[in-house]
């Protein structure tokens, strides 16, 4: 994307979003064309008590979708059992087998196109880091979808262990076309 984007940067007035996320990861400028491309924001909140929420939000296929994700959750009763949204067990674990999505780092913030908020439904969004298994969102995202429909996101506990979480993360989503 950067790259294709670059290469029209001669032709076009090109503006700069500078997005700094607090998360550990080097800020990142992108060039976005100010002619063809539109940025539409919402920010809301994702419990960690449920495996999936409902973000009210239709995507369409192709289209760019950049999250930012702040603050922490507690997913159990020991106080080092708190993550923020690039997720892992505080035992250094990364995957769990009995996890929502087993093959995606454990207590992560995940994401999903389409289906409902069962677990096993819809298409999971591309890795945003790789490594870290197919859904994950964490605290910063930047990918093209694959294909259209409502958007999920989740926190990735053990498929029985919602009940002793708390708290949710901030998402700030951003939509380009």
């Amino acid at each position: 994307m950067i790259a294709r984007a670059a290469s029209r940067m001669s032709a076009m007035t090109v503006g700069f979003v500078l997005l700094v996320c607090g998360c550990g990861r080097t800020p990142l400028d992108v060039p976005i064309e100010e002619e063809e491309c539109t940025v539409e924001t919402a920010t809301l909140q994702v419990p960690s008590t449920v495996s999936w929420f409902d973000t009210g939000i239709d995507v369409v296929a192709g289209q760019r979708l950049r999250m930012i994700t702040t603050g922490s959750v507690r997913y159990g009763p020991k106080p080092e059992q708190v993550t923020d949204a690039d997720g892992g067990h505080y035992s250094g674990k990364k995957f769990f087998s009995a996890a929502v999505l087993p093959n995606t780092m454990v207590c992560s913030l995940t994401g999903k196109i389409g289906g409902t908020t069962e677990i096993g439904t819809g298409t999971l969004l591309p890795e945003g880091l790789p490594s870290n298994g197919a859904g994950f969102v964490g605290a910063f995202y930047d990918e093209i979808v694959p294909e259209g429909g409502r958007l999920f996101l989740g926190f990735n506990d053990q498929k029985n262990a919602f009940g002793d979480n708390i708290g949710a993360f901030t998402v700030t989503i951003m939509f380009f076309c």
